[in-house]
């Protein structure tokens, strides 16, 4: 069943919320790089579930 754009923007508003959440919890801004990884296309448009991508941004901050 493909993501309808309602859904597409709340998901970008999700990743933004998590975004600001996740830089916030190390006390500063977060890489911006984050939300190039290819899992925020994947999560925006409904290919992967939320924990998929949340379990993506993980291991990026723990790579840099």
């Amino acid at each position: 069943m493909p993501i309808t754009e309602e859904e597409k923007i709340r998901r970008r508003k999700i990743i933004e919320k998590n975004s600001n959440i996740t830089g916030a919890g190390f006390g500063e801004e977060i890489d911006p790089r984050i939300n190039n990884i290819p899992e925020v296309e994947l999560f925006i448009n409904g290919e992967i579930e939320f924990d998929e991508y949340q379990e993506a941004v993980m291991k990026f901050i723990a790579s840099i």
